[in-house]
C-alpha cells in the first residue's frame, strides 16, 4: 500500500518499527531496499545491499538494485562489476545491462560485441537495433549505425527516436537531405521534442534554408526547459535572425541566452553586435510600427457577444532605444460598426511589442451584409504619435472575414445558443396561437405534469406539420469539430418554413419553441451529434410519485430533465425520442 501510494519513507518507517515476524531475512531486506530505491536514496541502497551481502546472503533482485544505484550515481565501474556477475546466467536482458554500461564508459567496441551477441540469438526486443545503432554512431561508424537505425525503424516504425538518430547519422555523414527527411519524420511522430527541431534547424541552415530553420528553432523554444538547456537554441536562433536582418528578434534571443549564462563572453559579444546592428538598421524605420493585426472570423449570430469580447488584436512595436509615448491608435471598419475603435496607448517600451485587443459594436448592417453569404471587408488601422518633436502616422489594412448569417463553428459549441431566441415574436405567436391554445381548449383536465403535456403538444404538432430530419450531405458535426470547417445552422423560423433540417437545426427549433413559452432547455453534446433536453420542473420525489422511472431523467439543479432525440420527429413518438435520448 505504501508503495502504491508512493509514500516510500512511511513504508520504511513502518518496516523499521514493526516486528514483521512473517518475513524471512531475504524478504525483509528486499522490501526495505526496494523502498529506499524507489525513494531514490541510492547511497542508502548501496549501504544496505552491501550489509546484506556481508551476511552471506544472495539475491539477484538486490544485486540489480545495487547495480542500478551505482549507475544512477554515475559510478559506472562499480555498476559494471555487479552487472557482469548477474550476466553470467546468460540472460539477454542482463547482457544488455552490461552493454549499456560499456557505452556509458565510452567502451563502444565492447558494447557492440555484446549487442551483436544478443542479436545473434534472434533477440529483437528492448530496442536492440536502436541501441546497437547508437553504439556504432558514438564510435563514428556511420555506415553501420545507419543500417541498424533502419533495422530499428523496420522493427518499430512508430518510435521517433529511431528516425532522429538516423537523421543525426546522416547529418554527421554530410547527407543533409536525408537527414532533413529523417528529422521531419521524427517530428511528425512527436512534435514536442525540442531536440528534434534543433537538429532539423542545423541541417536546414547548411542548405541556406534560413526561414525554415528559424521556424524549427521557434518550435524548439516552445518545448525546451527554461534553463541552461535552452541556451544553444536561443543562440542559434539569434544568429539566424541576424542573417535575416531581423535585429529586434535577434537581440531578444541573445538577451535570453545572456540572462541564462552571463559569464559567456561569446554571448556577450553577440548581444553587443545585435544591439549595434539594431540601432543602425532602425534609423530608417518608424519609431512605432504596426507589427501585426489579427482578426477572428466574425459570426453574425454573435453580434451581441462582440460588444464585450474582442474581435481581434493590434500589436505595436517600438524600434527605438527609449519609450515612445501617447500613441493614438484606431481601427475603422466602414458601414458595419457603430463607431471606430480608439485607444490612447500611454507608452510602448524600447524594443518591445505590446498587443491591444480590439472591441467594436456592430450595427444591424452586419446582419444585412451577411444575409447572402460570406463577405470580406477591409479594416483600416492607424497609429498617430509624436517622437523627438516630429509627428508620425502609420497606416495599414487587414481583411475582416464576415461569415454567413447561419455560420457556426463547433469548436465553440456554446455558439448554438445564439440561434435560440425565446423573444422572437413570430415564433412565440405561432406557438401560442397555433399549438398551445387550440390544444388547451380541447384537452381534458388532468393533474399530469403541465410541462411534459405542453412538450407533447409541441412535438406532435411539429410531426403533423411535416417537420422531419434531413441529413447534411456535406459534413457532420464530428467533421467540423476536428477542423476549422464552418457549419451552418438554421434559425427556428427557417426550419418551420422548410419543414426540415439536420440534428442541430431541429435542436434549435425545439429549444426555441419551448423557451418561447417559458420552458427551460439545454442541449446535450455527444460525439458528432447534439440533442435537446428540457426541465420538467419536477423533483425526483415528484417524478417518482407520478410513477416515472427515475433512470429516464437527468437530474440537474434538483430537477428532472428529459432528453429528446430531435431527429426522430415525424418518425417516432415523443416517448421513443425520449428513450433514444436517454
Amino acid at each position: 500500500i505504501y508503495k502504491l501510494s508512493r509514500a516510500y519513507q512511511d513504508g520504511i518507517d513502518f518496516i523499521q518499527k514493526s516486528a514483521l515476524e512473517s518475513l524471512n531475512k531475504e524478504e525483509y531486506w528486499k522490501t526495505i531496499i526496494s523502498l529506499y530505491y524507489l525513494d531514490k536514496d541510492y547511497y542508502k541502497v548501496i549501504e544496505l545491499a552491501l550489509n546484506f551481502k556481508e551476511n552471506n546472503l544472495e539475491s539477484t533482485e538486490i544485486d540489480k538494485m545495487l547495480a542500478r544505484s551505482y549507475e544512477n550515481l554515475q559510478l559506472y565501474s562499480e555498476a559494471l562489476k555487479i552487472y557482469k556477475k548477474i550476466a553470467e546466467s546468460g540472460s539477454n536482458e542482463d547482457i544488455l545491462n552490461v552493454a549499456e554500461i560499456w557505452v556509458k564508459l565510452q567502451r563502444y567496441e565492447e558494447a557492440i560485441l555484446l549487442y551483436k551477441k544478443v542479436i545473434s540469438s534472434n533477440y529483437t526486443e528492448n530496442r536492440i537495433f536502436y541501441k546497437l545503432g547508437v553504439a556504432y554512431f558514438l564510435n563514428d561508424k556511420l555506415g553501420d549505425a545507419a543500417i541498424q537505425f533502419e533495422r530499428a525503424i523496420s522493427n518499430n516504425p512508430e518510435n521517433p527516436d529511431n528516425y532522429f538518430y538516423l537523421g543525426k547519422t546522416f547529418q554527421r555523414d554530410r547527407k543533409v537531405q536525408e537527414a532533413i527527411k529523417s528529422f521531419q519524420q521524427a517530428i511528425t511522430l512527436d512534435s514536442t521534442r525540442y531536440e528534434y527541431n534543433f537538429e532539423l534547424a542545423k541541417s536546414l541552415k547548411t542548405l541556406n534554408r534560413f526561414d525554415e530553420a528559424i521556424k524549427a528553432l521557434q518550435r524548439a523554444t516552445v518545448f525546451v526547459p527554461g534553463d541552461s538547456t535552452s541556451i544553444p537554441i536561443h543562440v542559434e536562433l539569434g544568429k539566424l535572425l541576424m542573417i535575416k536582418k531581423d535585429y529586434d528578434k535577434a537581440l531578444y534571443e541573445f538577451t535570453i541566452a545572456n540572462n541564462l549564462f552571463p559569464e559567456s563572453t561569446e554571448i556577450q559579444g553577440l548581444l553587443a553586435k545585435s544591439k549595434a546592428a539594431r540601432i543602425e538598421y532602425n534609423k530608417s524605420r518608424n519609431p512605432i510600427e504596426i507589427e501585426t493585426v489579427t482578426f477572428d472570423m466574425i459570426f453574425p449570430s454573435l453580434k451581441e457577444y462582440y460588444q464585450s469580447h474582442p474581435v481581434g488584436v493590434v500589436t505595436l512595436f517600438n524600434t527605438r532605444e527609449i519609450p515612445v509615448e501617447d500613441i493614438f491608435l484606431e481601427v475603422e471598419i466602414d458601414n458595419i460598426i457603430e463607431k471606430k475603435w480608439e485607444l490612447i496607448v500611454s507608452s510602448v517600451l524600447s524594443n518591445e511589442s505590446q498587443s491591444y485587443p480590439v472591441t467594436v459594436i456592430f450595427n444591424d448592417s452586419l446582419l444585412a451584409t451577411s444575409k447572402d453569404g460570406e463577405k470580406t471587408i477591409i479594416a483600416k488601422i492607424k497609429a498617430n504619435y509624436v517622437f523627438a518633436g516630429k509627428e508620425y502616422e502609420v497606416n495599414t489594412t487587414k481583411e475582416l472575414r464576415i461569415l454567413g448569417l447561419n455560420a457556426i463553428s463547433w469548436n465553440n459549441k456554446k455558439q448554438i445558443a445564439s440561434f435560440i431566441n425565446p423573444l422572437d415574436p413570430v415564433i412565440r405567436d405561432f406557438v401560442l396561437n397555433e399549438i398551445i391554445t387550440p390544444f388547451d381548449e380541447k384537452a381534458e383536465k388532468t393533474t399530469f405534469n403541465k410541462v411534459i403535456k405542453q412538450v407533447i403538444q409541441l412535438y406532435n404538432f411539429m410531426a403533423e406539420y411535416g417537420i422531419h430530419y434531413i441529413s447534411d450531405p456535406n459534413q457532420t458535426i464530428d467533421q467540423t469539430e476536428k477542423s476549422d470547417v464552418i457549419d451552418f445552422v438554421q434559425p427556428a423560423i427557417q426550419t418551420i418554413q422548410g419543414k426540415g433540417g439536420d440534428c442541430e437545426d431541429l435542436v434549435v427549433l425545439l429549444s426555441s419553441i419551448m423557451e418561447s413559452i417559458g420552458i427551460n432547455t439545454a442541449y446535450i453534446d455527444v460525439p458528432g451529434h447534439v440533442m435537446v433536453a428540457f426541465d420538467t420542473g419536477m423533483s425526483k420525489n415528484e417524478a417518482a410519485e407520478m410513477g416515472f422511472d427515475l433512470n429516464m431523467f437527468i437530474e440537474t439543479n434538483n430537477n428532472c430533465w428529459m432528453p429528446i432525440e430531435a431527429t426522430l420527429i415525424g418518425k417516432e413518438s415523443l416517448y421513443r425520442s425520449w428513450q433514444s435520448g436517454i
